[in-house]
């Protein structure tokens, strides 16, 4: 029921040769996302206080995730013409929970935490339906991995949910002052400028060693299996 439920389809500019996923990479890509949602909440609360907040972190990313799974469903369901569910957004989207509430993780509310997976795994399918095929079409920025639709986006989310959290009355006993909104904007600028001048000096070193004559497929540089389809 699931394999005839889940739609194979992708937008045009994904319908390319090497761009378009099949079985073998869709399950592949399905058991790493069950891992990551597994172990997201680890992640969240490594950095948190010992006690009570790294429990809360854990709890609130549980929740989260599962909100933004509810949410990915039902998103590319009502996002597809044929109301059918995408593996694409499935594989990633129901992720996006344990991204937007990854800042706050230690000090949302649970209602908080559902509130932030929520509009996280709605954001994050609707980016994957419409800005991804933009960016790749329009912009001539193929992003394979998802990374704007899953990271990017949902941690712009991250950080106005922890702005507002961090700006009410009740936390700033914590800090001694009520600054705390502005330094969390002021390390998202930070971390911004150091991702834009990394990408591009990186894009720079790359587009000067060359591209691969045929992109997508790892037999131009790994020494593939002997059944590998070659097109």
């Amino acid at each position: 029921m699931t394999k005839k439920r889940l739609s194979p389809k992708r937008t045009a500019s994904f319908n390319q040769i090497g761009k378009v996923a099949n079985v073998e990479s869709d399950i592949s890509s399905m058991i790493g996302t069950i891992v990551l949602w597994l172990l997201w909440p680890s992640f969240n609360c490594a950095l948190a206080e010992n006690g009570s907040y790294q429990l809360r972190a854990i709890i609130n990313t549980f929740l989260s995730l599962c909100a933004s799974c509810g949410m990915c469903f039902a998103t590319s369901k009502f996002l597809d013409e044929h109301s059918r569910f995408q593996m694409v957004h499935v594989q990633n989207a129901t992720l996006a929970g344990g991204v937007a509430v990854g800042m706050s993780a230690d000090l949302a509310s649970p209602l908080g935490a559902l509130c932030i997976g929520t509009a996280a795994g709605f954001l994050s399918t609707a980016c994957f339906k419409y800005m991804t095929p933009f960016l790749d079409s329009r912009c001539g920025i193929p992003d394979t991995c998802g990374v704007g639709s899953l990271h990017g986006a949902p941690s712009l989310l991250a950080l106005g949910a922890n702005m507002v959290i961090t700006g009410t009355t009740n936390y700033h006993m914590r800090w001694g002052n009520d600054l705390q909104p502005w330094y969390q904007l002021a390390g998202c600028a930070v971390t911004v400028g150091i991702a834009v001048t990394s990408g591009l000096a990186t894009g720079v070193i790359m587009a000067l060693m060359g591209s691969p004559k045929r992109p997508y497929f790892d037999d131009e540089l790994w020494e593939v299996p002997s059944d590998f389809k070659k097109h």
